[in-house]
This record gives C-alpha cells, structure tokens and sequence, in this order.
C-alpha cells in the first residue's frame, strides 16, 4: 500500500537521500541535523557514536502525511497515469497507483492519542470518579487537558477526572534500550482547587491503539515511569520531558506497539481524594496532541538503544 512501511522499505534508498538534504528535512519537518539512516512513516532513526542509535518516534504517520500533501498533485498524476495509459496500453510502466485500496488512501495509522475520562454531570464520590468506567474519549483533540480533577458543587463532590493517552510504533528497535524520553509540548494549566497537582507517566493498555475508547479509561497503571513534572516546573509554552526509569524502558514494546499514559499524580495515581472546594473549578494541566496543525509540537518518543556491536548491527533497512 501507498505511504505504508513496505513502500517506505522499497523506497528507502531514495527516501534517505532526499531526506538528509536542507530540502528534504524542510518538507518533512524533521528538525534534528542529524544524519538520517532509517525513516519509517512514524519515525526516523540517526546513529549517536559508535554502535549506539536513536530513534524518535510519533503517535502517528507523521512522513507518510507529509510525503502525501506535499505533493499530492504528483500522487494524483500518477494515480491518472497508471489508470489511463498503463493499465491500457503499457501495463509493464505501472506505477502503483492504480486501485482504490491504496489511493487515495494516504497514510495507515496503527497507533494513535487520545484523552479519555469519567464525568458525573450532577457531581459523585471520589471513589465513583476514580474507579468508575469512563465515559468519554476524544481521539481527534488538538489542544486541550492532558490530565484534570474538576470538582462539583459541594466540597465532597467531583465532577470529572481525566486521562490521557499515547501509543508508539516502536518495532524498529533493534538493540539493547540506553534510555528513553517522552516529549509533551504544555499549552497552559491551571489549579483553581489549589491542589498543586503534578502530572507523571505510567502504562496504558487500549484495547485498540487505533481507535481508543471510553473504557481505556480503566486500563491506565499506577507504577511510576518517571520522576513527576510539579505544577511550577510544568512548561506551558514549550517542551516538558519526562526521562523514563527503569520501569518505563521495560514497557517498550520492541516487537510491537508501545502505549503510555499520563496521570495527575499527587491524588490520580496515589487514589487519595483531593480536598474539595464549594464550586465547579478545576487543576489541570494541558498542550498539544497529534491532530494539531503541523507536527513541531507533537508528543514524541525518542528511545536510544545499542547493538553491542559495531560491525553486526544494522538497525536501517537501507542506506546508500
């Protein structure tokens, strides 16, 4: 299929050299100056020293998307070529763009982020708002809450909490796991409960990373990832790190799809109820999710691994 990861694989060769030139990195929007020895339709890969790599990946088909708009026109005189005139006359120039099954489908996302949550329009228990089954998702959110607590009238009252959550196709790894980081781009937070409420990373286990749902809600962990990020260190205009532990490297699903979560971590993750206010206000903290316009501010995953071996380990398909 068009834009997937066997066409990035054929395309390799081709695809490495135009993307470690001034253009090519401009049109995809990669903004490292490393050399690019491997890019996927969710990430790209550059070798650190020696035999140990780094690998930066997105929740979504961030190059197969840019590959696709920036020059639609191209994939649409292709798509005209192969339907007109090869298939009719010279069927041994195909290009590959004939059948709807792979345009103009333009990208394949197996993975995705979303927020998800439990909302008592009239107000319940803590333990009703902490343990009960989530009743929202929101799969396409652009800029809003990565995590809050919003109470209700009533000072033993609440009326939402909410979650959210990231997953990454991770199976390029190839090597031993050095360390990780997980990038979240803040746009704002809040604390009208004057709670000083603190965010953190633990795992997440969707039943469908392509299409979460309310009932992810009650999937997320309370092991800690990482050290918590407080309300005064929270970024809201720029990049908030989280460097996973040990326990956040073992989630890292080499062969497959890797999810986290992210939590209020004072009173979410410990389950201790906050203290209440007589109002609807609420503490949280917010940015950016993949459906925002552009990519610059993505949640993004950069894993960096090593082979144990600088002759033996190849962790690109092709380079040139």
């Amino acid at each position: 299929m068009i834009f997937d990861k066997q066409w990035f694989k054929r395309n390799q060769k081709f695809l490495l050299w135009y993307v470690n030139t001034a253009y090519g990195k401009g049109v995809m929007h990669i903004d490292t100056d490393q050399h690019i020895i491997n890019i996927q339709p969710n990430s790209i890969s550059w070798r650190v020293s020696g035999n140990q790599y780094a690998t930066e990946f997105r929740t979504h088909d961030k190059y197969s998307k840019r590959l696709y708009y920036s020059y639609k026109i191209i994939w649409q005189a292709f798509h005209w070529f192969d339907m007109n005139i090869a298939n009719k006359y010279y069927p041994e120039i195909n290009l590959g763009f004939d059948t709807l099954t792979v345009y103009p489908k333009a990208y394949y996302n197996h993975w995705q982020d979303a927020l998800v949550s439990r909302t008592v329009s009239s107000g319940g228990l803590w333990a009703d708002i902490h343990d009960g089954a989530g009743t929202y998702v929101n799969r396409t959110a652009t800029i809003t809450d990565y995590v809050a607590i919003q109470s209700y009238y009533g000072t033993t009252k609440w009326r939402r909490l909410l979650r959210s959550l990231f997953s990454f196709d991770t199976d390029t790894i190839e090597g031993i796991i050095d360390s990780a980081t997980l990038t979240f781009t803040g746009n704002g937070k809040e604390d009208a409960l004057s709670i000083t409420p603190s965010i953190n990373v633990v795992s997440s286990a969707p039943n469908n990373t392509e299409a979460p749902v309310a009932g992810d809600y009650s999937t997320f962990g309370t092991t800690l990832f990482s050290t918590k990020i407080d309300y005064s260190s929270w970024n809201s205009s720029g990049a908030n790190d989280f460097i996973l532990n040990a326990s956040g490297l073992a989630n890292i699903d080499v062969d497959g799809i890797t999810s986290f979560g992210l939590r209020e971590a004072e009173y979410d993750i410990t389950d201790i109820e906050p203290t209440g206010v007589s109002s609807t206000s609420s503490s949280a903290f917010s940015g950016y999710y993949a459906e925002y316009t552009g990519t610059a501010s993505d949640p993004k995953l950069v894993v960096v691994y090593s082979s144990g071996s600088t002759t033996t380990f190849t962790p690109i398909i092709m380079t040139y």
